[in-house]
């Protein structure tokens, strides 16, 4: 697992209609129920994010200033949020916890991924979460192991038979390529799409979907 000097929560997918998102407080811990790696006394240096907030108040240190009181919210899904570790100091982030607005549920994440930077330039997918569903409490959290490392992804080679899996994405051998899911994922040869995750295929994304898909343990083409 990489450490960074920079972690960033992107918001692929809100539970609000307009794409609102609210979050009274984030921590992102190294470790299952460790301690929080922000600082609230550092969150008007060390935090930045996508702009659209409703007010200049609902900036994205409130997210790690340790207070229910305000709270960050952006709008539109795609928001994201960057907390700097500090120079010498990177981390990676096994946890997330987020605490919501108990009067406004719906403006929660449906999806999340954790993103890793040590230059805010080039960004490297850590985790993912695909489904966080409808919200029916305002304090949660979810842990990268419970979900599959972006980085830890590979497509490998089938034989000429189909899995359907528990979501209900299907992924066959059609002739030159490996499927073509409900969600616009497709799987095809190396060399029509990049980057490669292992030899013979590669993944890609057509429109604003990501899907993420390995093979686990039986050798069956599984979404997690």
């Amino acid at each position: 697992m990489t450490a960074y000097r920079y972690t960033k929560i992107i918001v692929d997918a809100s539970n609000d209609a307009a794409g609102d998102i609210l979050a009274q407080e984030i921590e992102l811990r190294g470790t299952l129920g460790g301690a929080d790696l922000t600082t609230a006394a550092l969150a008007g240096t060390n935090a930045s994010g996508s702009g659209g907030y409703y007010s200049g108040a609902e900036g994205p240190d409130k997210a790690f200033n340790n207070s229910t009181a305000d709270w960050w919210q952006p709008r539109g899904a795609g928001s994201y949020i960057i907390w700097d570790h500090g120079a010498g100091t990177p981390q990676h982030v096994e946890q997330v916890r987020w605490i919501a607005h108990p009067s406004y549920l719906g403006r929660t994440p449906n999806k999340f991924t954790v993103w890793g930077s040590n230059d805010l330039v080039t960004w490297t997918p850590d985790w993912a979460q695909t489904n966080c569903g409808t919200w029916g409490a305002s304090d949660r959290t979810f842990d990268r192991s419970a979900f599959v490392p972006i980085a830890d992804l590979k497509v490998t080679k089938q034989s000429a038979y189909a899995v359907t899996t528990s979501d209900g994405i299907m992924v066959a051998k059609q002739g030159a390529y490996i499927g073509t899911t409900n969600l616009q994922l497709m799987l095809a040869k190396q060399g029509a799409y990049v980057p490669t995750l292992s030899p013979g295929f590669v993944i890609a994304k057509q429109s604003a979907y990501v899907v993420l898909i390995r093979e686990d343990d039986n050798r069956r083409m599984s979404l997690m």
